[in-house]
């Protein structure tokens, strides 16, 4: 999934052991199946939070409604239902390709990346004025 990367930031390795492990599980364990709806959550945010068109993205209007009756097996599963549904804008279609690159480009830039050296060095950082341009 993830494109080779001259440096890895934590959050590159971190996504990288999570979305493995959640991918195993699935695999061994009935339990697992819902993580299709955390991984979702991730290809969503990726698509829409950069709005990349590059990435083709297709979406279809669906009415569905959200399980909540009380039954550990069925509450939070999202269901079609054209008569009481709420109308929902759904990503059907994606170039997977190009989301894994992008995925991975983002989780390896040094920039956003959370890792620093010291409290120290971040409070030198946050206490010279950005450049004016």
């Amino acid at each position: 999934m993830f494109q080779k990367t001259a440096t890895k930031t934590p959050e590159a390795m971190f996504s990288k052991r999570l979305l493995s492990r959640l991918y195993r599980l699935k695999q061994i364990h009935e339990r697992y199946q819902h993580m299709d709806t955390f991984l979702g959550e991730i290809l969503g945010a990726v698509v829409i939070g950069d709005n990349h068109l590059s990435l083709s993205p297709k979406f279809e209007v669906k009415p569905i409604k959200v399980l909540a009756d009380s039954v550990e097996s069925s509450d939070g599963k999202i269901v079609v239902d054209e008569e009481h549904g709420k109308l929902v804008r759904i990503l059907r279609q994606v170039d997977v390709k190009g989301y894994h690159n992008l995925y991975a480009e983002k989780l390896s830039d040094q920039n956003q990346s959370a890792k620093i050296a010291s409290f120290e060095e971040q409070k030198r950082k946050w206490s010279i004025p950005p450049a004016q341009s």
